[in-house]
């Protein structure tokens, strides 16, 4: 069963200021609300099944500018926070490290969550409201890779990766770091000929 899946990395934010609590971390800037708002226009009338955000201020508000929007429930998930790029480098796996939070179990837990959302809600059209690192993993896992073998993806903020699942594994891809909606064209239409069933 086919399951249409759509990232956003969150909108650009306030980098983040010593001392402060790296979570939920820093807000948007003005800027980014507007990444947002172009998003959240761009998306506007593409009815998703399910929308989830991480719970991180900056992926937070925008799934909320987002979910403006969309006639869908935004739900919350602590599993879609941010982890260290340190993940995805080989020393990490190699060494026996004292893992800091949002290090390997983290991001282990956020694959398997992903698991469980595209197993429970198989032939829906899911969008995930995250962080460039989660993205990178979650799109390496459906792709059949291990979390260190995932490839790198270098997301602007806002910016659309949206593909088809089949089961667990990627079939096709429709965006992968995409800013076509600072373009003001249609989410919608692109997928007009698509079918998920």
């Amino acid at each position: 069963m086919r399951t249409l899946v759509t990232f956003v990395r969150h909108a650009k934010s306030y980098n983040h200021k010593k001392g402060q609590a790296l979570h939920p971390g820093p807000g948007l800037t003005k800027r980014g609300e507007e990444q947002a708002e172009k998003t959240a226009r761009f998306l506007k009338g593409f009815e998703f099944d399910l929308i989830l955000s991480s719970d991180m201020t900056r992926a937070l508000k925008t799934a909320e500018i987002i979910t403006d929007n969309q006639k869908r429930d935004l739900s919350v998930h602590k599993e879609l926070a941010e982890h260290h790029v340190d993940v995805y480098e080989k020393t990490l796996f190699k060494e026996n490290l004292t893992e800091a939070p949002g290090t390997l179990s983290q991001a282990r837990e956020t694959m398997n969550f992903f698991r469980k959302v595209l197993q429970k809600h198989k032939g829906k059209k899911i969008l995930i409201v995250s962080h460039g690192n989660v993205i990178r993993g979650c799109v390496g896992t459906a792709m059949g890779f291990s979390l260190r073998k995932s490839p790198e993806l270098n997301l602007f903020n806002c910016s659309l990766s949206s593909f088809i699942v089949d089961g667990e594994k990627l079939s096709s891809i429709y965006y992968l770091n995409s800013i076509d909606h600072y373009k003001n064209l249609s989410f919608k239409k692109k997928f007009k000929s698509a079918k998920f069933k």
